[in-house]
């Protein structure tokens, strides 16, 4: 949506409501804003130190740690042990309540219907922040505790950016980025993980506006006139559905084996279970290591529920688990009636796991797995019946724009532009070609995913799984 002087003024004056304790006060602009907050943490920390001096002689009591005042947020931060780290989760909040501010008034500029339908216990919820916010520009040593203030730091260095052929270079540390100025403005917010807007109800950041119109419009589920020609999903508008489309297409070649994958964080997390030995998250209390923080958190439960055991709710069940999880696909499967059948798209047998109908593919039709998979995958078709992905779709590139895996690329990758495709060669894929069986079944790419896509490349349909 073009700005226009009137509705540019009217963000910089948005009014912003303090959330700090009981407090009701409401600012105009940020500087205002932290000001005011400032008063509110000068008053806690002298508070909060009166309280630890007069309580030390109590036992079973920690004064180290308080939860954090800003309503509807339960953090609890340390505040004997790091103040600056209470400074900053302050900040970030005064942040959060900036960009909820400016994501009310973009709907309301772009007139969208419908609000966000969450509960809202989340509006408050804010990143887990475990240290200060460092510029990486070369020559710069700019740290602070307050992400709006490191924003507009990193904004500032598109103006002292280095020039290179009639473009300006981007001289983050390990970056070779190349643009005019309203480029690499976008381009830095990769460097900083921006977030420009938020949803005042649910709080979700987003990088860009029309991502939170689609965050609201798509919760409007008597609006979703718009359906995948390829796995039948509907979408609220046009720009969802393209976005969705993406999924479908994999265009990042993994160097390591003949998979490839839809995005560069797929690429990223495949190389790193499929190729990568390095397992660098080592368990305090066993000697298993794991690959992802993730991984070893997961772990970590089978530790804290030691010897403990979950049991079924439901009235003479006896099944038990030591698996939250496991427990809630129990109750789902076993008392709620929902049940995942799966059948073969080559003969009428059916299954009740896909372990079971992956066996019978692999024995009775000889099929394999495509390149770069360890398993089948399948999708439910309109009976609700899990059959096997037959589609695959690839986009083939030149030797020349060969995918580097490098972090520093990936992760700054705009996905607004990784998706490419020709419009001329998106043609029709017969299914006989592509797997063994339904002659008749014709798949053709739907000619609005061809007429939303930029900058083409060739693409293929070959048989796998997407």
């Amino acid at each position: 949506m073009p700005r226009t002087k009137e509705n540019q003024k009217e963000r910089e004056l948005v009014e912003l409501n303090c959330e700090f304790s009981a407090c009701t006060e409401k600012c105009v602009g940020m500087l205002k804003f932290f000001a005011h907050l400032s008063t509110h943490i000068t008053l806690m920390e002298k508070q909060l130190r009166e309280l630890s001096e007069l309580s030390e002689a109590e036992e079973n009591v920690d004064h180290t740690k308080c939860e954090c005042p800003w309503r509807d947020c339960s953090t609890v931060l340390p505040f004997a042990n790091d103040w600056n780290a209470c400074i900053r989760h302050l900040n970030f909040h005064a942040h959060h309540t900036h960009i909820k501010a400016l994501g009310d008034l973009e709907l309301k500029f772009r007139k969208v219907e419908g609000r966000c339908t969450k509960d809202g216990s989340t509006r408050s919820t804010i990143p887990e922040l475990t240290e200060d916010f460092v510029c990486c520009w070369n020559g710069c040593e700019y740290q602070t505790n307050s992400i709006w203030h490191f924003h507009r730091h990193v904004y500032m260095h598109s103006y002292d950016a280095p020039s290179c052929d009639r473009k300006l270079r981007c001289d983050w540390s390990s970056c070779s980025f190349t643009g005019v100025r309203g480029k690499l403005v976008e381009h830095l917010r990769a460097h900083s993980q921006e977030k420009t807007h938020a949803c005042s109800t649910c709080g979700v950041m987003l990088s860009v506006a029309t991502r939170l119109e689609d965050h609201v419009t798509r919760q409007v589920t008597d609006k979703q006139s718009y359906e995948c020609s390829h796995c039948s999903k509907k979408f609220s508008s046009a720009r969802v559905l393209r976005d969705h489309l993406r999924k479908h297409v994999n265009m990042y070649a993994c160097m390591f084996c003949e998979m490839s994958c839809p995005s560069p964080s797929a690429l990223r997390i495949h190389i790193l279970y499929r190729h990568s030995t390095e397992r660098p998250y080592n368990c305090s209390q066993c000697s298993l290591t794991f690959k992802t923080k993730f991984d070893l958190a997961t772990h970590n439960l089978t530790h804290e529920y030691s010897g403990q055991r979950f049991s079924c709710p439901a009235l003479n069940c006896k099944f038990t688990s030591i698996n939250l999880g496991m427990m809630q696909r129990h109750i789902v499967s076993a008392h709620q009636g929902v049940k995942k059948i799966f059948g073969c798209h080559l003969c009428h047998e059916i299954y009740a796991k896909s372990v079971k109908l992956s066996k019978h593919l692999r024995k009775q039709h000889g099929l394999t797995h495509p390149a770069g998979h360890v398993k089948f995958r399948f999708t439910p078709d309109c009976n609700g019946v899990y059959r096997l992905v037959t589609l695959r779709f690839e986009c083939l590139r030149n030797e020349e724009e060969t995918y580097e895996m490098n972090e520093e690329n990936t992760c700054e990758m705009n996905e607004e532009n990784a998706y490419r495709i020709n419009e001329e060669e998106a043609y029709e894929i017969n299914e006989q070609d592509t797997c063994e069986g339904n002659e008749n079944e014709t798949y053709e790419m739907n000619e609005e995913v061809s007429d939303t896509v930029k900058n083409p490349t060739a693409a293929t349909g070959t048989p796998g799984y997407s």
